[in-house]
């Protein structure tokens, strides 16, 4: 073997060119890597490992030490040099290797010749590589039968390979203690009069292990002795095995796209056990790596994904969390369903999967709401109204929501005009909504009973969730502000006011445009503050750990103590999901809901509408509309208060010097016979309002 340095840096800067027998190999420099790296002054040494291995490959000796030069290095080597004597080396190997073909186990063969850990990656970025592919073809001639499988010495190495004693009970009698390859386990009696014999444990391993790497089924085995027994032996005969069996569980969901669970496999084979103690699940982890690895693939080709036509599975990064929403077109019937397919592809390439479900929903509710007709072209202003109706009819549905319902009903009645060249009026652009909130359904604030009850089942929740809602409480910011308030924004000294700047996120880029302000600054209590302070220095290590200065980061308390998952940040979903779980059957509530109540208060004190618009970053109009209406126990506050002034103004111009005020007794019902001139939102100025009652 005749090795020659040629050129540095012919292809790259972190690249070496060596003449090897008359071949030029260029090797690239792996950075951050504990491999050899070859320069220049190497070319003696790389000759000398090139002629080890060739008497290695020759005699079926190991070759692992070669492979220090890098994995990738390695078998770039070994395919300009000593291409033919490796294939017959692999060949030779894997005649004697027991195990069935796939993809999956020739990663793990070629893992084992090269000398790399189980599950390593780097054999995959040479995927592309002609040199393995004529690999894979040769692991994937030889078929081995089960028959050869069980008489292979691996396998007989296997089946000998545990080694069980029975070293007696446990101090309280609960546990039987057996001695696995020199490691205690228990094994929980559950009514067991006797203890399982070493012979019947020792037959079941080998036939455990044996369904792990033929990935048979083990639940028998888990059901017979327990899943914490189970992973607890498994993991000393066979960890290995195990991982790369459920490896093998994932990548059948992997196929289907299907989004994959690591908590529920954990459940299904009965693991969860393990969950509620302190050792180390190594098992758990390893689920939770492939997930994230699966998913963020998903994401990557969600291109070839749009190209069916029933069902759409279609992943998307959300506040960096792994989203999945399904577009399930079997539902739709006719032409219509083609022509919902044709625009819903359209829509893919010009907007996020996040917007794509949203216009999904819309198109699903207009065509139950029109009566799944054949075409969207062939619906009429009769139909366009009806479903206006429907909408507004809808108590949950705000202005903004059904305004944007019949905007992408009219967009898609404009896209299939054009692809059908179809040249009648688009009913959906004659019919649209007030912008009035009065005339639909306007969000109605939380009352002081409902807020109380709120608060007093506050101790039962999260600290996080805790501290959003008391911001939520003390603010009336929106839920996704609540949630980005950062370390920055609160301003906390002793002797001085607690601060808390909320970065407004709805109208930001137009009050920045006018030259308002882009935030809202609050005063908020020392308790608050306090509790704030609290726990940005309790977790500073979670802010760390993901790099963010946002207050509101934790860790899932569906996830174990010292798992390999980053700690997230508190989403306005997650938030929506705690409010309704704390308001349960008395009342829903949500973030919306406390900030019409903070609005409704702040007006019911006196303010103006520009003063409610300051506090909540709305426009007065906006604030006026929105938060200025009364529930009927404030109404007849304000009655109250109305009354005695007009009494007053009565009875001096009158000449009465008084009338007994419990005499009166006012309500809140409308009695005016028109509403011409109703004034809608300040019913307090209105006389007709006001129903006397004597005694």
């Amino acid at each position: 073997m005749t090795v020659s340095y040629l050129s540095s840096h012919s292809v790259s800067k972190n690249s070496t060119t060596f003449l090897i027998n008359g071949v030029e190999v260029t090797i690239f420099r792996q950075n951050g890597s504990k491999s050899l790296q070859l320069n220049a002054g190497s070319a003696p040494l790389l000759e000398e490992m090139l002629d080890n291995l060739s008497k290695q490959l020759k005699a079926d000796a190991p070759i692992f030490d070669f492979f220090q030069v890098g994995y990738i290095t390695g078998l770039r080597l070994i395919n300009a040099c000593l291409h033919d004597e490796f294939v017959a080396y692999f060949q030779r190997k894997r005649s004697k290797y027991p195990y069935p073909n796939g993809k999956r186990r020739f990663d793990c063969f070629l893992n084992q010749i090269v000398g790399a850990k189980s599950g390593t990656s780097y054999i995959h970025q040479f995927k592309k590589f002609p040199f393995l592919q004529e690999l894979y073809d040769i692991f994937e001639s030889v078929s081995i039968s089960p028959d050869t499988f069980r008489d292979s010495p691996e396998y007989k190495k296997i089946s000998d390979s545990p080694s069980i004693e029975f070293k007696g009970y446990s101090e309280n009698r609960l546990h039987i203690v057996y001695i696995v390859n020199g490691q205690d386990v228990f094994l929980s009696c559950k009514n067991k009069v006797a203890p399982v014999s070493t012979w019947e444990l020792h037959q079941d391993c080998i036939h455990v292990k044996e369904a792990l790497l033929t990935h048979q089924n083990i639940k028998p085995f888990i059901k017979k002795y327990g899943g914490k027994f189970t992973y607890e032996i498994l993991n000393i005969i066979g960890p290995d095995e195990l991982l790369d069996y459920f490896k093998n569980i994932v990548a059948s969901s992997i196929k289907k796209r299907l989004p994959i669970y690591p908590q529920k496999i954990i459940k299904e084979y009965g693991f969860s056990p393990i969950l509620k103690t302190d050792e180390p699940f190594v098992l758990l982890d390893y689920l939770e790596r492939l997930s994230e690895e699966s998913l963020i693939e998903y994401i990557e080709t969600n291109d070839l994904e749009i190209i069916h036509d029933d069902i759409w599975l279609l992943y998307y990064m959300e506040q960096g969390k792994i989203h999945w929403g399904r577009f399930d077109f079997t539902q739709f019937n006719g032409p219509i369903r083609k022509e919902i397919v044709a625009f819903m592809r359209a829509c893919y390439h010009l907007s996020s999967c996040s917007h794509l479900l949203r216009i999904y929903y819309c198109l699903c509710r207009a065509i139950t709401d029109l009566d799944s007709p054949k075409s969207i072209l062939s619906t009429e202003l009769s139909d366009a109204l009806s479903f206006r109706a429907a909408l507004t009819a809808d108590t949950s549905l705000s202005v903004a929501t059904i305004s944007e319902h019949l905007y992408y009903v009219a967009i898609f009645f404009d896209y299939t005009s054009l692809s059908q060249n179809y040249t009648g009026k688009n009913p959906f652009r004659t019919v649209s909504v007030k912008s009035n909130a009065l005339s639909l359904n306007p969000t109605s604030p939380i009352s002081p009973d409902e807020l109380k009850s709120l608060l007093e089942r506050l101790s039962l929740m999260p600290t996080y969730i805790q501290i959003a809602i008391l911001i939520l409480c003390e603010t009336g910011a929106r839920a996704n502000e609540v949630c980005g308030v950062t370390i920055d924004e609160f301003h906390y000294e002793c002797g001085s006011t607690p601060i808390l700047d909320i970065i407004l996120r709805k109208n930001r880029r137009a009050r920045a445009n006018r030259g308002a302000p882009t935030f809202v600054r609050h005063k908020i209590s020392d308790y608050l503050a306090k509790r704030i302070a609290e726990y940005i220095t309790e977790h500073e290590k979670e802010r760390n750990a993901i790099g963010t200065k946002q207050i509101l980061v934790y860790t899932p308390s569906t996830r174990r103590t010292g798992s390999c998952r980053p700690p997230v940040v508190l989403s306005s979903s997650s938030l929506s999901y705690w409010l309704k779980k704390l308001s349960g059957s008395d009342f829903e509530c949500t973030a919306r809901i406390i900030r019409a109540g903070i609005g409704r208060a702040a007006f019911a004190e006196g303010k103006s509408a520009s003063e409610v618009a300051a506090k909540l970053g709305n426009s007065p109009q906006i604030a006026e509309s929105h938060y200025n209406f009364l529930s009927p126990r404030s109404e007849a506050e304000l009655y109250d208060r109305f009354y005695d002034r007009a009494f007053s103004f009565y009875s001096d111009s009158h000449g009465i010097s008084s009338l007994p005020q419990e005499s009166k007794e006012l309500y809140g019902i409308c009695t005016s016979s028109s509403h011409s001139n109703c004034n809608q939102n300040r019913c307090e100025t209105c006389p007709q309002r006001i129903t006397c009652k004597s005694t």
